[in-house]
């Protein structure tokens, strides 16, 4: 990817997964590397314009959630599809920091005004 911005990590739930919470945890660790997280807490759900389903049928609908961190080392899984990771604390997030497309979740996620414990 040629991208300077930052996106939200992701991922497709699977029929076998018992919970959303469970397969963020599972997504945080296949993007981003053995790291422990807990406390998910849903923010809310919509549509990303996302370019690699721009032409598909089915599209995105995205559930985006916050958690907090415990311990590991934060480190891209596939570096040909994420370049960098990062762990960021809730009050050094920007909008200048994120792709176009990611902005609604940016925005979304500090209308819900969540604070980390």
């Amino acid at each position: 990817l040629h991208e300077n911005k930052f996106r939200f990590l992701g991922g497709i739930v699977e029929p076998s997964d018992p919970t959303l919470e469970y397969r963020v945890a599972k997504e945080i660790q296949e993007e981003a590397g053995f790291i422990e997280t807990s406390n998910y807490r849903y923010i809310g759900s919509f549509r990303v314009d996302d370019w690699r389903y721009r032409t598909a049928v089915d599209k995105i609908m995205t559930t985006l959630f916050v958690c907090n961190y415990i311990f590991g080392h934060v480190k891209p899984v596939d570096t040909d599809e994420i370049g960098e990771a990062q762990w960021f604390d809730l009050n050094t997030l920007t909008e200048d920091m994120f792709e176009k497309e990611h902005i609604p979740l940016y925005r979304k996620l500090i209308i819900a005004d969540i604070t980390t414990s």
